[in-house]
């Protein structure tokens, strides 16, 4: 019954949110409420839908958990022999619990603005800014809702009820899929509340500094877990598929960067109206977009309209209900703000020689950017439509993609140096700010050379005009963010919450960036067929291949695989003594017949040790990839940071809102 009862939660939870749609935007006299009660009705309706949705989902996550594969989704994603951690993860490793997660992530970031917004007559949260926006957000999850339950409801039964399921696709049966999928959607999803926010501030003609001071925290929140996710998505793909890389420019790779890349402009164009009043209508413009091209990413995972590895379906009739949310979002959402734009007032102006002049700069370069990844996305599709079938890879990305990220990191190590408004045209000020850019070149400079010294003393990789320089910029980022929060430090006073996010944030792209290009460009690897006891060298290390062995099934110990491992020993210098062993792994899965790769990874502070266990070679021997990879753990450790630069960012934001409010 549990079943039952969480689709009739689901279907129930449609006309609340048609209520709740209703009420935010109907004239409130003729419903006999006054403005107060009406912002208390929708607020009430929004929270009794989220909790309806959070019902549905726990029930589809207790289907999976107890085995009830007479609900179809359990049967054909789960398997009584499955881990629990996998039993709930593969909740939504498919197409129907994933876009029940999506309207859980909708409703709950709906709920949370009702309870979180009840500023009233406060300056910070205006009550019919928060109605409306809430009446946005109830029409976004009216329509993902009708999509759920007409086009794929997770709890259809199967009758008779099978006696087991066919289990979940093994690459899914990984930590990833616990927390991938969650902390990208609270990007993707937490971009439709700052889309909420911003048509409501296109139907209202507010955006002002309140207004932006009211969205920055969802900004923040979302694109925190943006970022997280597409972190992790990288570093599961690094470990689980056996190549090694962390980014391919897979079509939907691309269209969870885009977002990212907008909302990041967006989080900085409201810097400049919370501070300054200026940018209003561009603020606005990005909040549309954002949003729009995360859908535009959930329309290209479930439509089959492009190939990826990511697509979690590729039904036709699905992929047109997406369409069409789509088309009314861009359609309306575009359409308002061709109407509503004009009427903004300028806000107030600045030189071009400023921190808004810097960030001005940073959003050209992150929308062009965003724009050329676009291009580049879509690019194939129109060419094949006129008989001109072609693919766009690594190629295109790296020469029209990078271009853009050069002079928008110099901006970003240099602009939070700069005043607001303008800069002072006397001899100190330009003192100063040349002082500042020759301490952060020569500490660009200075730690580069360091980087590429340990390198070349450990490994001796390949180095090149293209990849010194790219080193340069990664030492500029860090440098630039450890110098602005050593600035805060000036005084003996405690650095702000502020402080810490740009600094954080910054240093952290820095970080990842010195990650990104030795763990592409420097990485020593070789593919070869080894018998038991052959030596191999890959760069400055040393392997022998020490033997196979099996291991059997044993679900009692969440073991519901057959593996093979291939015993290696990664040798001493002298090639006398070992230095660690690594065991690369195929792991074979009875109830689908699949196989997977787990590679074996050692992690140190200046690279990884891959290795990769591909198959048996027909003369017995038994194929492997072996390398090295410079600093790639870096990659990680950069997004940490930057996902921590965020979290900070949204405390300073919430902060500065309850300050704002108690004055």
């Amino acid at each position: 019954m549990i079943a039952e009862w969480s689709h009739l939660a689901l279907v129930l939870a449609l006309p609340l949110v048609g209520l709740q749609l209703l009420l935010a935007f109907l004239p409130a006299a003729p419903l006999g409420l006054n403005e107060a009660l009406r912002a208390r009705a929708v607020r009430g309706t929004a929270v009794l839908g989220t909790g309806l949705i959070s019902l549905s989902f726990l029930g589809l996550i207790a289907s999976f958990v107890a085995g009830d594969f007479s609900v179809k989704t359990a049967f054909e994603h789960s398997h009584s022999a499955k881990p629990l951690l996998y039993k709930v993860s593969g909740t939504w490793g498919n197409h129907e619990g994933s876009i029940l997660l999506w309207v859980l992530i909708l409703s709950l970031f709906g709920g949370l603005l009702a309870l979180t917004g009840r500023g009233g007559e406060a300056r910070d949260a205006p009550s019919a800014l928060i109605t409306h926006a809430l009446g946005v957000q109830a029409l976004v999850t009216l329509a993902f809702l009708a999509f759920t339950i007409f086009t794929s409801n997770p709890f259809e039964r199967i009758l008779p009820a099978p006696t087991e399921g066919r289990g979940l696709n093994p690459l899914l049966q990984d930590i990833g899929l616990a927390l991938h999928p969650p902390l990208l959607y609270l990007g993707y999803v937490g971009f439709s509340l700052t889309f909420a926010l911003t048509v409501a501030a296109l139907l209202r003609g507010e955006a002002d500094r309140d207004w932006a001071r009211l969205v920055r925290p969802w900004a923040l929140l979302a694109w925190t877990g943006l970022t997280g996710g597409i972190a992790l998505g990288s570093w599961w793909a690094y470990y689980e598929l056996g190549w090694g890389g962390f980014w391919f420019w897979d079509p939907v790779e691309n269209l969870s960067f885009m977002p990212w890349l907008t909302g990041t402009a967006f989080i900085h164009s409201l810097m400049v109206v919370e501070k300054t009043g200026a940018l209003r209508v561009w603020t606005l413009f990005l909040g549309v977009v954002t949003f729009v091209l995360a859908i535009l990413g959930t329309f290209v995972v479930r439509s089959g309209l492009l190939t990826s590895v990511h697509a979690f379906a590729v039904d036709p009739s699905r992929g047109v209900f997406i369409l069409g949310i789509l088309g009314l979002t861009v359609i309306g959402a575009f359409a308002l703000f061709a109407w509503r734009a004009p009427q903004f007032r300028p806000g107030g102006g600045f030189a071009p020689v400023s921190r808004e002049g810097a960030l001005v700069l940073n959003n050209l370069f992150l929308s062009t950017g965003a724009a050329v990844v676009l291009l580049g996305t879509f690019f194939p599709l129109i060419a094949e439509a006129f008989g001109q079938p072609l693919s766009v890879g690594k190629p295109y990305f790296d020469a029209t993609f990078l271009p853009f990220m050069v002079p928008l990191i110099l901006l970003m190590a240099l602009g939070p140096f700069l005043p607001w408004q303008r800069l002072r045209r006397d001899a100190e000020a330009a003192h100063t700010l040349r002082r500042r850019l020759l301490i952060l070149a020569i500490a660009a400079v200075v730690l580069a050379a360091v980087v590429t010294g340990l390198l070349l003393w450990l490994s001796q990789p390949r180095l090149s005009l293209p990849v010194i320089l790219g080193l340069g910029l990664a030492g500029w980022l860090v440098a630039g963010g450890v110098s602005r929060l050593l600035q805060s430090l000036r005084g003996g006073q405690r650095p702000a919450l502020s402080a810490w996010a740009v600094s954080l944030a910054h240093a952290g792209l820095g970080v990842a960036v010195f990650g990104m290009i030795a763990g592409s460009a420097m990485v020593q690897e070789r593919t070869l067929n080894l018998q038991v006891g052959d030596r191999v060298q890959v760069g400055h290390l040393t392997f022998r291949l020490d033997g196979v062995r099996e291991q059997g099934a044993d679900p009692a110990a969440g073991r519901n695989f057959i593996s093979a491992f291939a015993d290696v020993s990664l040798l001493t210098a002298e090639g006398s003594g070992v230095q660690a062993r690594l065991a690369p792994q195929r792991r074979f899965y009875p109830v689908r017949g699949d196989s997977t790769t787990e590679a074996a990874i050692r992690t140190t502070w200046l690279g990884d040790v891959f290795l990769a266990f591909n198959t048996q070679a027909p003369d017995g021997g038994y194929v492997l990839t072996l390398s090295w990879r410079p600093l790639i753990p870096w990659l990680w450790l950069g997004a940490l940071l930057m996902v921590l630069g965020g979290l900070c960012g949204l405390a300073a934001s919430i902060r500065r809102q309850r300050r704002s409010l108690r004055s």
